[in-house]
């Protein structure tokens, strides 16, 4: 009977380590045996215990190495964005720049077509003067040919006068 009750005990503890290492891969002794190795059950849970921290560790150190690249990229954004405020601000700046030299612009031109204007208008008046300043020449010229003819004229009836 007690022989009856190890067996149990054993044959339960055989079908609580297939359990713990995996029904379907287990099917004779010959599989528990081959996936034992040859190991005890505690050196078989001291490797896979190493195996879990090593992959722990390589866990760590790549969790480790994205949040130095998301704390990069964050930095590269944050200088990204400081570029983008410098060249919006200098864009602004230059696009004050030419609405100043545009409206300077106009202003010269207004300036400018003024100043043709007056000096048309002046020209004008030059031309003006310098035709009537003409006509006044002439004028005289013909006024100074009379002159000089009425002034023959009397010189001869005065000669003729003093004849008779």
């Amino acid at each position: 009977m007690q022989l009856e009750q190890d067996l149990t005990k054993q044959k339960d503890l055989l079908n609580q380590t297939i359990e713990l290492l995996g029904k379907e891969d287990i099917n004779t002794l010959n599989d528990l045996q081959t996936l034992l190795e040859g190991k005890t059950l505690k050196e078989l849970i001291n490797q896979k215990e190493k195996t879990i921290m090593g992959l722990n560790r390589s866990y760590e150190k790549l969790a480790q190495k994205k949040q130095e690249q998301a704390h990069q990229l964050e930095q590269q954004l944050e200088q990204t964005s400081e570029r983008l405020k410098f060249y919006q601000d200098n864009l602004k700046t230059k696009e004050g720049i030419i609405e100043d030299y545009k409206k300077d612009l106009a202003r010269a031109n207004q300036s400018r077509e003024r100043r043709k204007e007056r000096i048309d208008l002046a020209q004008a008046k030059i031309k003006h003067l310098e035709t009537n300043l003409l006509q006044l020449a002439k004028q005289k010229l013909v006024n100074q040919k009379q002159a000089k003819a009425l002034v023959e004229q009397l010189e001869k009836e005065w000669a003729q006068k003093q004849k008779d």
